[in-house]
C-alpha cells in the first residue's frame, strides 16, 4: 500500500472517515424519490416461487442504485481529491468530471458533444449503443490518426462493472467526458456498446454483443465513415474481459477464413484485423482473488458473482480467462493501464508478458492506486498513454 505521507495515501486515509459520512448524506434523497439502497450484487438468482419477472425488477433496481451512488462517487472523489490536494488535482478532476468538456483540444469556439445513439441487431434482438464523433477542431484532425479520406478510425469501448452494472443512462456523466476526450485526441468514432448484463443475460451475451457491433461496424464502415482496417477495442474491467475474449474469437473466425481461402475457396470477404486492443485495470484471470477477496464471506460473493456470469463455463477457461491462454498470437497490438494496488482483479501483468513473449507488442502503465481510486492526474496520465498507443496503431505509412 502506499506511504500515507504519499498524495494516494493522504486520499484513502481520508476516505476511510468520508465515504460512510457522503453515503450519509446521499442516501436520503435517493430513497425519496422511490429508489432503493445500493448494494454489493442483485439477488443472482429468483427466490423460490418468485416471479421471474419480479426478479428482474429486483434485479433492476438495485442495478440502478447501485450505479446511481458509484456514479456519485466517482465524480465526488474526484473533487474530494482536488479539495484536499490542492490546484492540480482540481483541475484534472474538473477534466475528468466534464466541467472542461465543451472545449476541442485544439481550442475554437466550444461546441457540444457530436453524440447520437443507435442500436445494433443482434440475434433476438439488438445492442443499444451510443457514437460518439470528433468535435470539428479537435486535435485528432478529419480522418483520425495519418488520415484516410473521410474514412476515421473507431475505437469500441465497453464499461466495467463485475458484469451486472456500470452502464446505461446513469453512468453516462462519467462515461461520456472521457469518450468525447478520447474521440477528439485520436480523431475516432467511439461506440460504447451497451452489452448485456448479468444475471439476466450470463456469458456469452456481453461478447456477442461486442460481436455484433464489430460486424455492424465493418458492413456500414462507409456509412458511418469508419475506416474498418483502425477499428481498436477497448474495456475497463470487466469490461476489458469481455473485448480481450471476443478479439481472440474474431481473430479465430479470420483464420478460419484464411484457412478457406488457402483451400481455394473465397476469402475476399474475411474482416480485417482488430487494430489494437486497449485495457484499463483489466480483469483477464477470474481465477484470481485479490486482497478485497481474502475475507471468506467476500470470497464466497465473487464466486456466486463469476457464477451468474459464467455458469458451467470454468473460469480457468481462456474464453473466461483469456490471461491463461496458452496461444495469444491472435490478440492484436496491446495496450494496458495497471493499478499498483490492484485489489480485485488480475490477469493483466500475466497477459503483458505472454503477449511480449509470443512477438505481439505490448504496452503497459502502471499507476498509482486501487482498482477503482486513482488519483485525478494519474487517470488523465493513462488516457493519454491510451490515447498516444491508439494514434500509433492508427497511423497509416
Amino acid at each position: 500500500m502506499p506511504l500515507p505521507e504519499s498524495e494516494l495515501g493522504r486520499l484513502l486515509t481520508r476516505l476511510a472517515d468520508w465515504l460512510p459520512e457522503e453515503l450519509e448524506r446521499w442516501l436520503p434523497g435517493w430513497l425519496a424519490g422511490g429508489g432503493v439502497p445500493p448494494a454489493p450484487a442483485p439477488p443472482w438468482v429468483p427466490a423460490p416461487d418468485q416471479p421471474v419477472a419480479d426478479w428482474q425488477r429486483d434485479v433492476a433496481a438495485v442495478r440502478a442504485a447501485t450505479d446511481a451512488w458509484a456514479t456519485h462517487l466517482t465524480v465526488a472523489v474526484r473533487e474530494l481529491a482536488g479539495q484536499l490536494l490542492g490546484d492540480e488535482q482540481a483541475v484534472a478532476a474538473r477534466l475528468l468530471n466534464g466541467a472542461a468538456g465543451s472545449k476541442p483540444a485544439a481550442g475554437g469556439a466550444a461546441r457540444p458533444p457530436a453524440i447520437t445513439d443507435a442500436m445494433v441487431p443482434r440475434p433476438g434482438g439488438a445492442v443499444p449503443v451510443r457514437l460518439v464523433r470528433p468535435r470539428a477542431g479537435a486535435a485528432g484532425g478529419a480522418g483520425g490518426a495519418g488520415g484516410a479520406g473521410d474514412a476515421m478510425p473507431a475505437v469500441v469501448q465497453v464499461h466495467g462493472g463485475g458484469y451486472w452494472m456500470g452502464g446505461g443512462r446513469i453512468q453516462r456523466p462519467v462515461l461520456e467526458p472521457g469518450y468525447q476526450r478520447l474521440a477528439d485526441a485520436v480523431g475516432a468514432l467511439v461506440v460504447d456498446v451497451q452489452v448485456r448484463l448479468v444475471p439476466e443475460h450470463p456469458y456469452p451475451a456481453p461478447i456477442d454483443d461486442v460481436r455484433a457491433v464489430l460486424a455492424w461496424l465493418r458492413r456500414h464502415a462507409e456509412l458511418l465513415s469508419v475506416d474498418p482496417e483502425r477499428i481498436a477495442l477497448c474495456g475497463l474491467s470487466s469490461g476489458a474481459n469481455t473485448v480481450t475474449v471476443a478479439a481472440l474469437l474474431d481473430a479465430a473466425g479470420a483464420d478460419a477464413a484464411d484457412a478457406a481461402g488457402a483451400d481455394g475457396a473465397d476469402a475476399a470477404d474475411a474482416p480485417a484485423s482488430i487494430a489494437a486492443l486497449a485495457l484499463v485495470v483489466p480483469s483477464l484471470d477470474l481465477t484470481y482473488y485479490g486482497p478485497a477477496h481474502r475475507d471468506p464471506e467476500q470470497r464466497a460473493a465473487r464466486d456466486a458473482q463469476l457464477a451468474a456470469y459464467l455458469g458451467d463455463l470454468p473460469a480457468d477457461d481462456p474464453l473466461a480467462s483469456p490471461a491463461l491462454a496458452a496461444d495469444v498470437t491472435g490478440l492484436p497490438p496491446t495496450a494496458m493501464v495497471l493499478a499498483e494496488h490492484d485489489d480485485v482483479v488480475g490477469g493483466g501483468p500475466l497477459l503483458a508478458e505472454k503477449l511480449a513473449a509470443q512477438g505481439v507488442p505490448a504496452e503497459t502503465l502502471t499507476v498509482p492506486g486501487l482498482h477503482a481510486v486513482q488519483l485525478p492526474t494519474d487517470q488523465l496520465r493513462a488516457d493519454e498513454f491510451l490515447g498516444e498507443f491508439l494514434r500509433r496503431r492508427f497511423e497509416r505509412p
